[in-house]
């Protein structure tokens, strides 16, 4: 995300484990868990920015089994600390 252009400044991610419809890629460890290891990203873009996110990673770094979905943010800000 940080070499698309332009780049994504401000995203989150964090580590997750799917229980998806397929274990056929899933390693030893993780069909015994039941579990697949996955990453989850978290970014907050204009629609149309997210939509060529998604054509730019499909083309450049392919991602076998990307889920995504987009939802309306109705606000969004930053705290500040007051002092």
């Amino acid at each position: 995300m940080l070499a698309s252009e332009p780049p994504i400044k401000g995203f989150t991610t964090w580590q997750a484990e799917g229980h998806g419809e397929s274990f056929e890629t899933a390693n030893s460890a993780e069909r015994v868990r039941g579990r697949v290891a996955r990453t989850m990203f978290l970014t907050i873009l204009e629609k149309s920015r997210a939509a060529d996110l998604v054509a730019e990673i499909s083309m450049k770094a392919p991602i076998a089994h990307m889920i995504y979905w987009t939802e309306p943010v109705s606000e969004f800000g930053r705290m500040t600390k007051e002092g």
